[in-house]
């Protein structure tokens, strides 16, 4: 085994580890320390959602996603709600995605909206998060699709005689 499948390996292993130690990044803001766990697949696909719903364009790096999340307060505070519930069921009414967002989401979101005015406390809860948020699955899902897209326009050209 080469070198690099062995340290992926072993950050996989330590992501594992940490998942089912639920292991927690405490973060402070205004006074109260926050135990953010290791975000669940789940949850880092809803924090994805969010931030493509702010990306403008299609091939926006994710420096550019960064910068267009930092002038838009009301998604970075559902990624933080997200992160800090990180849990289907303190999210959702009832755990169903379907019957919308939990009184808990709610009521945290409305509170990091309304009564947090520390922007630094902000910044390293949200620092945090995305460097919790393993994007690795995102940008191989990406390029395999890229690739299939490719071969299929390949395939589907005509061939000149």
């Amino acid at each position: 085994m080469d070198e690099k499948r062995e340290n992926e390996l072993l950050d996989a292993q330590a992501t594992l580890a940490e998942i089912m130690n639920n292991t927690p990044h405490n973060v402070n803001l205004e006074g109260t320390t926050y135990a953010l766990t290791r975000l669940k697949k789940g949850t880092e696909m809803l924090i994805c959602e969010e931030a493509i719903k702010v990306a403008k364009g299609e091939n926006m790096a994710f420096g550019d996603i960064m910068k267009q999340l930092a002038t838009n307060t009301p998604s970075i505070m559902r990624i933080i709600t997200l992160a800090m519930l990180n849990d289907k069921r303190r999210i959702y009414k009832d755990g169903n995605e379907l019957s919308g967002f939990s009184e808990e989401f709610e009521a945290t979101y409305n509170t990091l909206m309304w009564d947090v005015t520390n922007d630094e406390g902000i910044i390293e809860i949200l620092t945090e998060v995305f460097k919790m948020l393993d994007v690795r699955f995102f940008l191989i899902s990406s390029e395999v699709v890229r690739n299939l897209r490719n071969s299929m326009t390949r395939t589907i050209q005509p061939q000149e005689s």
